[in-house]
């Protein structure tokens, strides 16, 4: 293994708690829903080990997973198979074509806005939560808003949550002045970009040796596999943060940018040897993985 990846695996098993539901999330989006999202337990376990998860950890982490409607199990004989849902599939949809966008979505300079004023106590905190997982900010305790929010995403959200018609969104609302130095300060407010800057460099600092080796050596099916997963991984957590402000309210120098591209020179340098491991170590109820989907190969605007 090469030392920029063990550093990178070391960091990762240091994290505590280690929290092995998102780890497997992050297996379950990135590897196998393009291959059509089944997978075997016992191959999911055996993969998964290297990165420090024992079976116990796996199999409580899968439990907890189906228990929240993102897996359902399929029993055949004495193996276990688990299916990603339709819930599951919508979420990692919005959450994915974020992760591995080409580049910031274009902004009109409007807003759209989400008033919460009229749900009960839960209902609010679901949707907020719902909210934030798209990237929306807080302006207000009643109030979350996005520049670039996809409109299809939050009627989904609505619709799922069973909100719809009970909350105002207002579409397209112009500030006075959306561009003014008050107006980007007070709009970075409902954001920690602090936080997120910090986690960014972090990630940078983290990852560009193993780009810098992956360039020089080529790595082993199972090495691309575990640096592909921890590469998502990482940058998932940050960017599912991250609310995706247009490039006039973040400036040009904010390592957002530099981030993505990494992510993206990485990814395609990682992409072919891992997917010969996946095809080779996951097992589905007809055997082997079925071919990579057509959205696969269009992450971070084709695949080469």
């Amino acid at each position: 293994m090469l030392p920029s990846l063990a550093h990178i695996l070391q960091h990762f098993q240091n994290r505590r708690p280690i929290r092995a539901g998102s780890l497997i999330t992050t297996v379950l989006g990135d590897a196998l829903v393009p291959h059509g999202g089944e997978v075997w337990l016992g191959s999911l376990i055996k993969a998964l080990e290297p990165f420090g998860l024992n079976p116990r950890l796996t199999r409580t982490a899968v439990f907890r997973l189906t228990q929240d409607n993102w897996l359902t199990a399929n029993p055949i004989g004495r193996r276990s198979y688990y299916q990603v849902t339709d819930f599951g599939q919508r979420h990692f949809s919005q959450a994915f074509k974020l992760v591995y966008a080409h580049q910031s979505p274009p902004w009109d300079g409007t807003w759209t806005l989400v008033l919460l004023g009229q749900l009960e106590n839960d209902e609010r905190k679901q949707l907020k939560q719902g909210l934030q997982w798209l990237g929306y900010g807080q302006a207000c305790p009643q109030t979350m808003l996005h520049p670039t929010a996809e409109h299809e995403d939050l009627d989904s959200l609505l619709e799922e949550l069973q909100l719809t018609g009970k909350v105002l969104v207002l579409d397209q609302a112009v500030p006075a002045n959306p561009l003014s130095v008050s107006t980007t300060e007070q709009v970075r407010s409902y954001w920690d970009f602090s936080a997120l800057s910090h986690s960014y460099q972090e990630f940078l600092t983290q990852f560009k040796p193993l780009l810098a080796d992956a360039k020089q050596q080529e790595l082993t099916p199972e090495d691309a596999f575990m640096a592909r997963t921890l590469l998502i991984h990482d940058y998932r957590r940050i960017l599912l943060r991250d609310p995706l402000l247009p490039d006039e309210l973040v400036g040009p120098n904010w390592p957002g940018h530099d981030a993505r591209q990494l992510a993206e020179e990485l990814y395609q340098q990682l992409w072919p040897a891992a997917e010969t491991y996946i095809n080779k170590a996951f097992e589905t109820a007809n055997g082997d993985m079925p071919p990579a989907s057509e959205q696969f190969h269009q992450r971070f605007g084709g695949l080469t």
